[in-house]
């Protein structure tokens, strides 16, 4: 199945993609889209310096979220680590609601994301990409 990435600024309410360059599955596309996006390589990344960041890989839907980062790269979330922490969109859906639960082992579960990569914050800014209603 052939993908497309694309970065997702998630310093917006809700996240958005950013236009522009697009890397495609078939020519090391989630290697050049990560490249890029640690590099701010392309003008629209650079417009972008102080914002969260991630890796949306699309299959339209999304179907995967990376977040990209490096011990040299300090991120608004605490976490540092190197390469890309990959993760299944239907994951990050099921996160989304865990995060709504209470007194359940799903929020138990949820209450351990918050405080890595991600977060209630991130997952609920990516909900319209997610399509969450």
């Amino acid at each position: 199945m052939s993908s497309v990435y694309r970065v997702l600024c998630l310093s917006h309410e809700p996240a958005i993609e950013l236009p522009g360059e697009e890397w495609l599955s078939g020519a090391n596309g989630m290697e050049l889209a990560t490249r890029a996006m640690v590099e701010r390589a392309t003008n629209e990344l650079r417009s972008h310096q102080g914002c969260d960041l991630l890796v949306g890989r699309f299959s339209y839907p999304l179907i995967e979220v990376g977040c990209v980062t490096s011990p040299t790269w300090p991120t608004d979330h605490g976490n540092y680590h190197n390469g890309t922490k990959w993760i299944d969109a239907e994951w990050l859906r099921l996160l989304y609601h865990a995060y709504n639960e209470t007194g359940t082992a799903l929020a138990d579960v949820a209450a351990q994301m918050d405080r890595g990569c991600w977060s209630r914050q991130r997952v609920r800014r990516l909900r319209t990409l997610l399509r969450i209603a």
